[in-house]
């Protein structure tokens, strides 16, 4: 991403609040028995996204203190033209985490992909991602939550929780 696209969505030098919603999710290719019980995870990240475009994680919501992640050297992209830009970029999961059958590997690398409509993102959030082979050989991206964002305050960050909603199950 060039300087000139961070300056125009608000993004070199900042952190933003990013609340990750992880759980089974409508049309999603993840494993049938993955958060079949309906549970969910609700994850508060604090992203920084640095002045050479590349986004990591500086800090983790109370309450799950075990879950590392950490930037994995790739760039933070907007694509599409203004005002209609999405916002990319991914982080790895390298602890991994279980949180009854709500679980992700350690080494995960988790897609984010979020609209931005002018210099604001979107209210509606957006979408997480994790790539997985199917029949050991194609290789495509499965549905894992949705996520929102928000400027940091500078506030704590509120803390992590374990829900069930079962509204997306089969």
């Amino acid at each position: 991403m060039s300087a000139a696209q961070r300056e125009r969505i608000g993004l070199s030098s900042t952190q933003w609040l990013v609340t990750l919603d992880i759980g089974r999710e409508a049309s999603t290719w993840m494993p049938p028995r993955w958060c079949a019980s309906g549970t969910r995870v609700s994850l508060p990240l604090l992203v920084r996204f640095g002045e050479d475009g590349r986004a990591g994680c500086a800090g983790v919501g109370p309450y799950f203190d075990d879950i590392r992640f950490e930037d994995i050297g790739g760039q933070a992209t907007v694509d599409g033209a203004w005002p209609n830009s999405v916002l990319r970029f991914d982080l790895q999961c390298t602890s991994g985490y279980a949180r009854g059958d709500n679980a992700l590997p350690a080494g995960e690398r988790i897609y984010f992909a979020h609209a931005f409509l002018g210099g604001e993102p979107s209210k509606r959030g957006g979408t997480l991602s994790v790539l997985q082979s199917r029949f050991f050989v194609r290789k495509e991206r499965r549905l894992l939550g949705s996520f929102i964002m928000a400027p940091w305050d500078g506030a704590p960050l509120p803390p992590a929780r374990v829900y069930f909603d079962k509204r997306n199950l089969r």
